[in-house]
């Protein structure tokens, strides 16, 4: 049996690694990898469990069934403190493909990702330090948070979507033309249900503040015509979509979206 012993962290050899038999046929056998490589020669077959040990990297155990000639590669953590937590959206839904990174001030660095389903994230072997943790996804605001890390230590993070400009006109339906003045355009569904703007002399609109990407319906009424409605799907600022799909012709999606409305007036022009 031979293989390699290598870092977890960077993938390169670790030396002077303790690797013993401490089951199975063959117990008591033992090399050291000098070099990050071992070999174990003229063993008898079976089912052995081997013991990867040194003094900065975590023991591992492996077991294996030895038939024939056979290769065992291992990645060792180093030993240290784990720092995890859990990403969610501010309505408490879990985000997941997240990047975490910590980087302490004396150099020490670590990353992490969350995990699809719960927005869990776990970042091991850290040594005790001060910590700068940061939190990156497309289509989020990346927070940042400093903390002194002395035991196993737990920090969740709230990301805000990054927010985007909804604006547009508000027209006549045939037979009638012309702007709409002083129609009101609201939000009536999604994240930001209230948020209303009113029409200029020129029909033109535009929110009163930047609202949250995602899927919402927003109305355009006023006093004499038939309220219009329309139901946006706003891709994530600065993602790559594909040309067909909606609110987002261009290669990387835009974070000013144009929505125009058409209302029917209830009498004659």
């Amino acid at each position: 049996m031979s293989g390699t012993v290598s870092a977890a962290e960077n993938g390169l050899p670790i030396p002077k690694v303790l690797v013993q038999i401490v089951d199975g046929v063959n117990t008591g056998r033992s090399t050291i990898a000098e070099n990050g490589n071992y070999q174990l020669a003229d063993l008898e077959p079976g089912s052995v469990t081997l013991r990867f040990t040194t003094s900065e990297y975590r023991d591992l155990q492996r077991t294996e069934v030895v038939q024939a000639n056979t290769t065992l590669n291992v990645q060792l953590e180093r030993k240290g403190l784990t720092l995890s937590g859990r990403i969610t959206t501010q309505w408490g839904d879990p985000i997941h493909d997240a990047g975490v990174e910590a980087q302490s001030d004396s150099g020490a660095r670590g990353g992490g990702t969350s995990y699809e389903g719960d927005g869990v994230y776990r970042i091991p072997t850290l040594p005790a330090g001060n910590y700068n943790v940061r939190v990156f996804k497309w289509g989020y605001d990346t927070p940042q948070r400093t903390l002194t890390i002395t035991s196993d230590t737990r920090l969740d993070f709230v990301l805000n979507r990054v927010r985007v400009l909804l604006f547009g006109t508000v027209s006549e339906a045939p037979p009638c033309s012309g702007p709409v003045a002083g129609a009101e355009v609201e939000i009536v569904t999604g994240p930001d249900v209230g948020v209303g703007v009113a029409t200029t002399g020129a029909g033109s609109y535009k929110t009163d503040r930047r609202i949250n990407w995602g899927t919402f319906t927003v109305r355009a009424t006023k006093a004499g015509y038939v309220p219009a409605e329309a139901t946006l799907d706003v891709v994530p600022p600065g993602s790559q979509c594909q040309i067909t799909m909606p609110n987002c012709p261009y290669t990387s999606a835009p974070s000013e979206i144009e929505q125009n409305f058409v209302l029917k007036r209830t009498g004659s022009c």
